[in-house]
């Protein structure tokens, strides 16, 4: 299995820039010197990356921090080193014990990881610890000495410098740079790009070519305008001739088509009267329909009471009375 490319891992990118800025305050003030302590920083930094590829991210840590304690610069400092006011009490301890107190309140390692880094017991690591605290007049261990040395340097850590977080950041890209690349295989992108290549070019075409071309679709364009319009005045003027048949097709009846003349028909008349013409002798039957019906269906004609007596009684009149009598 073929390991990545160093700091294209995340969690290694990360590790790396949260620990940077400790690391260089670690050494510069293990060494007095900075431009000493970036070298040690970078020196351990280039070691550690190809190694952590393969280790698990618990011991990453440990394996950085006894990188950098064992380089020449932080195990053998020089005499020439430079230390601000409130870390004067740093020059005044060994080698040994400055860098016990500096994996402490520097780096914030506890006793047992500090101790592994140093390869020392921890109560060998907790006895150089003792003898770096900062003591009183009376010889006893200063706490609020040891607190303000803690403060010194954490605030050092908060507050570097734009330069020097420029050249931590110039460090990690050398890191990229340099690093083991993972072997990649070749995509095939490149290949088609330079069967891309070795075709030529489509020749230009001129100006004056492309002016013949414009010229001769509009020619066409004309040509086939003329013919519809020719064609569609030859089907107008030719309405009402026989229709000849195409080739090959015999016809007995052809079609003949003739243009209709728009005849002219005479106005409306006017409309006539709806009343009725009556006769005036149906006029009269027509006002004694309802005697006439009543007379034609066997009723007694009406006595005339304009005489006291009439002449002539109606025959049912006599009939009726007739009838009566033979009762009686």
């Amino acid at each position: 299995m073929t390991a990545s490319t160093p700091l294209t891992s995340p969690a290694l990118a990360a590790f790396i820039r949260g620990i940077e800025r400790r690391a260089l305050v670690v050494a510069e003030y293990q060494t007095g010197e900075v431009l000493v302590a970036e070298r040690a920083v970078a020196v351990a930094m280039r070691a550690f990356v190809p190694a952590a590829v393969d280790q698990p991210m618990s011991e990453w840590p440990l394996q950085f921090w006894r990188l950098l304690s064992s380089t020449p610069q932080l195990r053998q400092p020089a005499d020439e080193g430079q230390w601000p006011q409130d870390l004067l009490h740093l020059p005044g301890l060994t080698d040994g014990q400055r860098l016990a107190l500096l994996l402490r309140i520097g780096a914030g390692l506890d006793e047992a990881l500090a101790a592994q880094v140093l390869g020392t017991e921890v109560e060998a690591y907790c006895q150089w610890l003792a003898q770096a605290c900062p003591r009183d007049h009376q010889g006893q261990p200063d706490a609020q000495a040891w607190r303000g040395l803690a403060e010194a340097v954490q605030a050092r850590v908060r507050e570097l410098s734009p330069e020097r977080q420029a050249q931590l950041e110039r460090l990690r890209e050398s890191l990229v740079s340099t690093g083991p690349q993972a072997p990649q295989r070749e995509p095939a992108v490149p290949v088609m790009q330079a069967e891309r290549r070795e075709r030529k070019p489509p020749a230009t075409r001129s100006p004056l070519g492309q002016w013949l071309w414009l010229l001769t679709g509009a020619a066409l364009l004309a040509g086939v305008a003329w013919a519809w319009l020719s064609s569609s005045r030859e089907s107008t003027s030719a309405a009402g001739t026989e229709q000849p048949a195409p080739a090959g097709l015999e016809v007995e009846n052809p079609v003949r088509s003739e243009n209709l003349q728009q005849l002219e028909l005479p106005p409306p008349a006017a409309p006539a009267s709806v009343e009725p013409v009556v006769d005036p002798a149906q006029a009269a039957l027509l006002e004694q329909a309802d005697f006439l019906a009543w007379v034609a269906a066997g009723g007694p004609l009406p006595v005339d009471e304009s005489n006291e007596q009439p002449r002539n009684p109606a025959p049912q009149a006599v009939a009726l009375a007739a009838g009566v009598a033979q009762a009686n």
